[in-house]
């Protein structure tokens, strides 16, 4: 081979081993709007009897620098983070307890290199021990905006006195709450737990003046593994004129210069209480911006009507408005009182103009 054609292959050879050590991000192709996924971590998944101090986890695609800063780990623990691409590892900083199980979780405040972002956290779990604490809380948060929305969990919740606040103590349990709303806290002995949602800004793990907060209805039991669910609200607190606690009648819109009046519609119904809910009963229309158009007091068994609500596609939610205000209320955090009970009704209502919408069964499930 001359000269000339063997420098080439060499260094064309050389740069092949280059292209194949250095690790970089795909680029190229229509936009990819599907973020990274975990393919798997080492230790897997419910490991017991674990001694490992580093953890990896790899996934589909390229994942930015960033998601370090959405790691968190419960119990609480010191840990650092090697970046490698489509690979971090998690490495604590002290000893692991002995007998304990610890969950990792991966919030979602991190992106692929395509700026994609989970819709959910995801939590793996392992324990030091023979046996792996398997209870598990799970859930839904309803909200318009879920930047630093977190669900905090209070271990020993039968234990604690009239003392507590979650403005003053900070939580055991923290996990972000994705753009789904779903949440899962995982890695739980059997026993007592308070739980609530907050938009805890500075992540400091408890409830500050000015954040958003929704607070369970009562504390929940882990009991061989399994609880109810957490259903909470990060709610639109409207005027107490526009929704209060009786049947609300929607103004008419009026477009442009007044030539074209929309008239409103009606609906009517029956109240279904399939899971003990529980009276009293507050039915609420809610528009696709998450306004409250509509609240009214309601019995089980007995037919509702809303007589003028303007038209549009509406989702129901019903609250156990206890103090009988017509709102819902978060609970507060000091003095320490639980939130009232709500659920959101898995069914939309078209209301259409001048029409009534007829025999609306909304059931409580």
């Amino acid at each position: 081979m001359h000269n000339s054609a063997w420098s080439v292959a060499i260094i064309f050879s050389s740069l092949l081993v280059l292209s194949c050590a250095n690790r970089s991000a795909p680029g190229g192709g229509p936009p990819d709007k599907t973020p990274a996924s975990l393919l798997r971590t080492e230790p897997p998944n419910r490991s017991t009897n674990v001694t490992d101090q580093t953890f990896d986890f790899e996934f589909d695609d390229y994942v930015d620098r960033s998601i370090r800063n959405a790691i968190s780990i419960q119990p609480a623990a010191r840990f650092s983070t090697s970046y490698y691409g489509d690979e971090i590892a998690i490495t604590f900083e002290e000893d692991l307890l002995p007998n304990t199980t610890y969950a990792i979780t991966l919030g979602t405040e991190w992106k692929d290199l395509r700026g994609n972002s989970p819709p959910s956290a995801t939590t793996i779990i392992f324990s030091t021990g023979p046996e792996l604490d398997s209870g598990i809380i799970q859930g839904q948060v309803s909200a318009l905006n879920f930047q630093d929305l977190y669900v905090l969990a209070y271990s020993d919740a039968d234990k604690l006195d009239t003392s507590f606040s979650p403005a003053v103590n900070p939580s055991v349990y923290r996990i972000p709450v994705g753009t789904s709303g779903a949440f899962a806290i995982g890695g739980l002995k059997d026993g007592w737990y308070r739980v609530l949602a907050a938009r805890d800004r500075n992540k400091n793990k408890i409830v500050d003046a000015g954040e958003d907060y929704s607070i369970d209805y009562s504390d929940i039991q882990v009991a061989n593994g399994k609880s109810r669910e957490s259903n909470l609200k990060i709610d639109v607190q409207i005027d107490s004129s526009a929704v209060s606690g009786k049947q609300e009648k929607s103004d008419s819109s009026v477009s442009d210069s007044s030539t074209i009046q929309i008239e409103p519609g009606s609906a009517n119904g029956v109240l279904i209480d399939s899971i003990n809910f529980g009276p009293p009963y507050l039915l609420r229309f809610i528009d696709k911006s998450g306004s409250i158009q509509a609240a009214l007091p309601v019995v089980q068994g007995e037919t509702w009507t809303i007589s003028s609500i303007k038209p549009g596609t509406y989702t129901v939610d019903v609250v156990k408005d206890i103090n009988g205000n017509g709102l819902y209320d978060p609970g507060t955090v000091r003095p320490f009182t639980f939130g009232e009970r709500w659920k959101l009704i898995g069914i939309s209502i078209t209301i259409r103009e001048r029409w009534t919408t007829d025999d609306v069964n909304v059931i409580v499930r």
